[in-house]
């Protein structure tokens, strides 16, 4: 679907605009009903338009009556039964409708959880750390700045167990969290935040800066004197994206003062903690780069690509532009199938140019 018609509708809202916004928004079939329907802006950001792959969206929260998300399926319906979602995303973006999908069993499943004020965080690609990091948390920040102080609906601590602590991080205390189950969750007002994907993190700098600040201010309770150099490793039954010639990698950053770190073996603050004590970072292509971004700014960052993957994902690169870090990739000089052998004399070299050593 073309974004062009959301341009003229819902770009550059403002408190003076939002009505022409939710007036495009209640014209679609599925919230037609909802006159009670509002949106309230992001105070700050009012002017600056929310840019996705579907395009320009206000910051800010739009707010529907007496709506249920239905069981594992993690689908939203209105009072009147229509389907309007399946992540938040799709709310705002209309880029699909989605047909009841009513299992035969439903019956067997508890009364549902009541909640007064409800923000989902749901989304198919929630139990992934990057998604969950880059496109969830950072709607908190939405719904805080809005004046939000009801629950938030999160993944499960089994699927998602970092999600608790990084709502704890942004001052979420634990009553206000429900974790999703195969249970309806009922909610009187249903809070949903502009939704806009990680991979575009680079084109909402503004906003993006108050969630990284956010997050250090969280985590970092006194300036770091001795700026640390850590390299990401992956354990042996990691099943992709492993240094092969690990070993290898591991002896010649120790020699320039690098730390191998294990991220799995440490909690969610000492991750980030760790990222910001940082002045250089190194890893390969996955989930633990997105730390990156709590770096002090203009930082060394250099990421491990697998063979012929470096044009296929530039996330990385385009998150590490907003604090200004410098840089660097380096391709696998061997095709295993995902996972990365790694020039040790090319990253020695770049490595010594970057850091002056």
């Amino acid at each position: 679907m073309s974004a062009e018609p959301y341009r003229s509708s819902m770009a550059h809202c403002n408190t003076s605009q939002h009505a022409g916004s939710a007036h495009h928004l209640f014209s679609m079939p599925s919230v037609q009903a909802h006159t009670a329907a509002s949106f309230t802006p992001m105070p700050g950001l009012q002017d600056k338009p929310c840019v996705d792959m579907y395009g320009d969206l206000p910051f800010g929260m739009f707010t529907l009556p007496n709506a249920t998300l239905r069981g594992d399926e993690a689908y939203i319906f209105t009072s009147d039964g229509s389907p309007i979602m399946e992540q938040n995303a799709d709310f705002l973006r209309k880029k699909k409708f989605l047909k009841p999908k009513l299992r035969e069993d439903h019956h067997h499943l508890r009364s549902p959880y009541e909640v007064e004020q409800l923000v989902s965080l749901i989304s198919r690609c929630d139990t992934g750390f990057f998604h969950w990091m880059m496109d969830s948390l950072p709607k908190v920040i939405i719904a805080e700045a809005c004046g939000f102080t009801g629950n938030y609906l999160v993944p499960s601590p089994t699927t998602a167990p970092w999600a608790d602590e990084s709502l704890a991080l942004l001052g979420i205390s634990h009553d206000r969290i429900v974790h999703h189950t195969d249970h309806d969750v009922n909610a009187h007002r249903l809070f949903i935040p502009t939704y806009f994907s990680g991979y575009n993190a680079h084109h909402n700098s503004e906003f993006i800066k108050i969630y990284r600040d956010s997050i250090r201010q969280a985590i970092k309770s006194e300036p770091s004197t001795t700026k640390k150099r850590i390299l990401i490793a992956r354990k042996p039954g990691t099943k992709v994206r492993r240094i092969i010639n690990h070993d290898d990698v591991v002896e010649m950053t120790s020699a320039l003062g690098f730390e191998t770190v294990y991220f799995e073996d440490l909690s969610l603050r000492e991750q980030l903690h760790l990222a910001i004590s940082a002045e250089a970072m190194i890893g390969g292509h996955g989930s633990g780069l997105c730390h990156s971004l709590f770096m002090d700014e203009r930082s060394t960052l250099c990421e491990l690509f697998p063979f012929e993957r470096r044009q296929a994902c530039d996330c990385y690169e385009m998150l590490a532009t907003i604090p200004r870090h410098r840089y660097h990739s380096i391709e696998s000089s061997e095709d295993c199938e995902g996972d990365i052998v790694v020039s040790v004399r090319e990253l020695r070299d770049m490595l010594r140019g970057a850091l002056g050593v």
